[in-house]
């Protein structure tokens, strides 16, 4: 059996939602540099000359010493008074990050938003994986060029595409993985087998051009193949999880859709708290943004529901345990990023626009109505179902009208999101 192996040097993986998310609160961030004065800060005290002690002027030397005194405790106030100007970095980047989803809650009712970001923020908001028992790849792989081949179809200069390294292509990994899954993670049997069941079933499922979003599910696995093995294993296990079907009900939707802003809130607390991510690929594995996340996760991730946590847990280069400090600052700085607003104006998206690609996490018009009919066949929904329509009298609640042929379909605003997804949850 040929021996592979992959180092651990940077990592570069991004989907063009969290990157343009990342980079514009990013940028945010870089903008706000910290000034050395600020018009709050208390002045240095200066002392008239008239009412200056006279103690030292009887001789040379008493006016030096009493010279040199003076000197000294002015630079040690002087010093002083510098540390208070200057502005807390980490606090200024953490209250900028928590203003910017202030404006955005102006037309949402707050108690229902904060009801609603205290259940998507907590572990009864989790991706549920797939039984693996109950899953068998439709294709058997048998070659490297099987690999390739499927790669191809949507990436025809695939035979280009390189790991980390710029050695080896990334088609040969990727059937390497399917066969005995990522040498980083075989100190975890369990989850190493899922990575391996997990990307036969994905080449096998994707290997059919009928495939919805299969495009994209290729595209995301074969960059996470340019990064280090952490991304590849989360990539695969999402990428299975996505296409073995788990996510069909509403709820499932829409706590995976949740997750996905959740990680996006986890890139900005890592930016934010390690602003030199970008350039550390020269410092070690643990100082680096995958291995970063991972250290992230496993201290918070399972109380925040998030996915990853199991990868996280195995992965041997995640960075070192939080202090107390650290993990509070974390955990505020997470509740500051996650923008319910966002989120709802992502569910209504989804909804209003169902011809534009979308992935399999989207939040589809179908699921909404399948859990109309099944809720109205047993219980009140707790909400007027007809908010789910577009009303021409609350015209201002909506960003744009719905065209011609979607006039009389599912057309949702935030305000019309909010019910639904509380209903959803059964927080209404």
């Amino acid at each position: 059996m040929e021996k592979r192996t992959q180092s651990e040097d940077i990592v570069v993986l991004d989907s063009p939602p969290a990157m343009q998310t990342r980079q514009r609160r990013r940028q945010a961030c870089a903008d706000h540099t910290p000034s050395t004065e600020s018009p709050s800060s208390p002045a240095v005290p200066t002392v008239p000359k008239a009412q200056r002690t006279t103690a030292g002027k009887t001789t040379a030397r008493g006016k030096q010493k009493d010279k040199g005194t003076k000197k000294g405790k002015r630079n040690a106030t002087s010093r002083s008074n510098s540390e208070k100007r200057k502005p807390d970095a980490a606090a200024a980047a953490d209250d900028l990050v928590a203003a910017e989803g202030e404006d955005s809650t102006v037309s949402l009712d707050c108690e229902k938003v904060a009801r609603l970001k205290a259940f998507l923020l907590s572990s009864a908001c989790c991706v549920v994986p797939p039984d693996p028992t109950l899953l068998e790849s439709p294709l058997r792989i048998e070659s490297q060029d099987q690999v390739r081949d499927i790669l191809a179809s949507v990436i025809p200069d695939v035979d280009q595409w390189m790991d980390r390294q710029g050695r080896v292509p990334i088609a040969y990994y990727m059937y390497r993985t399917a066969m005995d899954g990522l040498p980083t993670f075989r100190i975890n049997p369990a989850l190493n087998h899922e990575v391996t069941e997990g990307m036969r079933f994905c080449l096998g499922v994707l290997s059919d051009p009928n495939t919805p979003d299969r495009a994209q599910h290729i595209r995301f696995l074969a960059e996470a193949y340019q990064a280090c093995q952490a991304e590849q294993a989360r990539a695969v296990i999402k990428t299975y999880r996505l296409l073995a079907g788990t996510v069909t009900s509403l709820r499932d939707q829409l706590i995976q859709l949740a997750d996905r802003f959740k990680h996006m809130a986890m890139e900005t607390v890592i930016a934010t708290m390690n602003p030199c991510v970008l350039a550390t690929y020269k410092r070690g594995p643990a100082a680096q943004q995958a291995h970063i996340l991972s250290g992230y996760l496993c201290e918070l991730g399972e109380d925040l529901g998030m996915s990853g946590v199991d990868v996280a847990q195995a992965d041997p280069l995640k960075s070192p345990p939080l202090t107390t400090p650290q993990r509070k600052r974390a955990l505020k700085l997470f509740h500051n990023s996650f923008d319910v607003p966002e989120y709802l104006a992502a569910v209504a998206a989804n909804v209003n626009k169902p011809d534009a690609p979308g992935s399999a996490s989207s939040v589809t018009a179908d699921a909404i109505n399948t859990w109309l009919r099944l809720k109205m066949a047993s219980e009140d929904l707790g909400f007027d179902r007809h908010l789910l329509l577009y009303d021409e009298d609350r015209a201002s609640w909506y960003k744009e009208p719905p065209i011609a042929s979607q006039k009389f379909n599912l057309f949702l605003c935030e305000r019309t999101a909010l019910e639904l997804v509380l209903a959803v949850f059964g927080l209404a």
